[in-house]
């Protein structure tokens, strides 16, 4: 969804004496985001852009928005592990702003850090919750789990049967070690999880057959990667090699280059 034109403040929020200014300047943010359905999805990075704020300043104004009952928070995990998927902000009708609750964890989280409404967690559909339980009238961040692995994804059919074998590989070798080192953050069913093991296959072959590069340098890559003391941690999902980084190049193309320079 594009921005509203116009975002507005309500007069309680506006003289209100216990939010600062710019908290208020957030809540109008936040009112010209809101979607069909009257919840706003936006990170705090698309706060931090539009506003020019910092992402933890704008973590702070959203955390006293809903300690002071102006805002509820709801945030949404993959079932059965700790994986961020997407954060929906509410508004709450303003009979409750009569008193601040004693919940006052932050609303920030590294994983609603994306650049822009169009980000990885973007894609996700909304949580397995109907529209009121959203909508509830409490002061506490509200968590929701949704279960990702009913979705199959199909190996490309343009994949050799051989191909797929070498291919996977590669990716249980992955998932096996990187999901002893990460069991949160990583399904502890993925191998009967489609999207994780098909879509990693898909993703290692358009690697080899789209952008030009040798099994055996992808299969080098990948083992070099999660024994490198900074990759290992931070490389945890095979699909996202394709994305582009902050430099222009793919993630895989930032590992290639890495691997070789050392």
């Amino acid at each position: 969804m594009k921005n509203g034109y116009y975002g507005f403040i309500p007069a309680n929020v506006r003289h209100s004496p216990d939010l600062k200014p710019n908290a208020k300047l957030v809540y109008a943010e936040i009112t010209a985001c809101l979607e069909e359905n009257g919840v706003c999805v936006k990170n705090n990075i698309h706060f931090s852009n539009v506003l020019n704020l910092h992402k933890q300043t704008i973590s702070s104004y959203i955390t006293e928005l809903r300690r002071f009952r102006f805002i509820n928070i709801t945030m949404e995990y993959e079932k059965d592990t700790q994986k961020f998927l997407k954060r929906y902000i509410t508004l709450t009708p303003s009979v409750l702003h009569e008193g601040v609750g004693g919940d006052v964890q932050s609303t920030y989280t590294s994983n609603c850090e994306g650049v822009e409404t169009d980000h990885s967690l973007e894609n996700s559909t909304a949580p397995s919750v109907k529209d009121e339980s959203l909508l509830s009238n409490n002061n506490s961040i509200n968590k929701v789990y949704t279960n990702r692995a009913n979705k199959n994804t199909p190996v490309n059919k343009e994949i050799t049967e051989k191909q797929v074998g070498a291919l996977m590989e590669v990716v249980i070798g992955f998932y096996q070690r990187q999901g002893k080192r990460f069991p949160k953050m990583i399904n502890k069913d993925w191998r009967e999880d489609s999207k994780i093991i098909n879509g990693s296959v898909n993703t290692l072959y358009d690697i080899i057959k789209k952008d030009g590069y040798e099994y055996d340098q992808v299969k080098n890559v990948i083992e070099w990667a999660v024994e490198d003391v900074f990759w290992s941690k931070h490389l945890l999902n095979l699909r996202q090699l394709r994305d582009k980084s902050n430099n222009g190049f793919s993630k895989f193309q930032n590992l290639h280059h890495r691997y070789y320079k050392n």
